[in-house]
């Protein structure tokens, strides 16, 4: 199936924003979101994303205990 335009720019940036996602780089992750969303404003994964890395971002001691928690 043939993306639109605006979906397969939403869809580069959703990539880019999960790479910095799963970095543990959630100011990058939140830009590259946001972009995603001037193209496909009801994308929903893009939305998740966009709200986790807003949390991660303020709460980045959540993270660490993430992290330790896994192992």
């Amino acid at each position: 199936e043939d993306l639109s335009e605006a979906k397969e720019e939403c869809l580069i940036y959703y990539e880019k924003g999960l790479e910095f996602y799963r970095a543990g780089k959630f100011m990058n992750a939140k830009r590259e979101f946001s972009q995603a969303l001037e193209f496909d404003p009801e994308d929903g994964p893009t939305q998740l994303y966009l709200e986790r890395s807003d949390f991660y971002n303020e709460n980045k001691y959540v993270v660490v205990l993430d992290k330790l928690n896994q192992t």
